[in-house]
């Protein structure tokens, strides 16, 4: 009995000593420390830096509405029309010289009012957070609500833009294919098919006035302004929700 007590004990400390010898145990004297290039991180883990930048055209999906297909782009995290709206909304809406060519082409132009309810459900007329977002990730020295340097160039369409001398034509390097749609403007007249795009925000500035944004061929510059929501009709391009 006493034999068999004594090998009992003999076995424990053989198995003390081998599990304290185990280099992958901190009380081991043979503990090896592990290198970082070891060390598991856990799933919930943040990266440490930042997402990866955008370097071209992102397609979403084709969205059907009143008859007509709409490709749409991702910019910058958000899904965009690629093409202006084309939706005949009864009395408020116009084509370029009432030609309806010209809607094929370069969409339909709107009064205010009519562009804030123009879009299908599930998208809207871009606020001024929409358009400002859009802008300075075109170039990120840009603020909001001023002239904005070289963003126009990225978002125009490579043909379709009156040439203008020294100036490089669009590169539409995210697929969002701004076309110069003209406008109807407030003495009752078209004007600036193909050397201005002219489009609506929902974001107002008074009563009477609503922000809107242009682009123009002579030019790189996207531009702000505050004009009038029933005497101007401009292009609609609408934004997911």
């Amino acid at each position: 009995m006493l034999g068999l007590l004594l090998a009992a004990i003999l076995l424990f400390a053989s198995c003390v000593a081998i599990e304290r010898n185990n280099p992958d145990d901190p009380g081991s004297p043979n503990y090896i420390e592990p290198s970082s290039s070891s060390v598991k991180v856990s799933s919930s883990s943040k990266p440490s830096s930042s997402s990866s930048i955008q370097t071209g055209i992102i397609e979403g999906d084709s969205v059907e509405y009143k008859g007509e297909i709409y490709k749409t782009v991702i910019i910058g995290g958000k899904t965009w029309m690629a093409r202006n709206l084309n939706y005949k909304a009864s009395g408020s809406s116009r084509c370029y010289n009432d030609q309806d060519n010209n809607c094929k082409t370069y969409g339909r132009l709107y009064d205010w009012n009519t562009a804030m309810t123009a879009c299908s459900d599930g998208w809207r007329l871009p606020s001024g957070e929409d358009w400002n977002a859009l802008i300075k990730f075109l170039n990120p020295s840009c603020s909001d609500y001023n002239d904005c340097n070289k963003a126009g160039t990225k978002l125009k369409a490579t043909t379709g833009w009156d040439a203008a001398s020294g100036i490089p034509p669009g590169t539409n390097i995210f697929g969002f294919t701004a076309l110069p749609g003209g406008a109807l403007y407030s003495d009752g007249n078209f004007d600036d098919l193909g050397e201005c795009g002219n489009w609506w925000s929902s974001a107002e500035q008074s009563k009477n006035n609503a922000y809107g944004l242009f682009m123009c061929s002579f030019n790189e510059f996207v531009k702000w302004e505050y004009v009038g929501k029933s005497i101007l009709f401009y292009s609609v391009r609408c934004v997911k929700d």
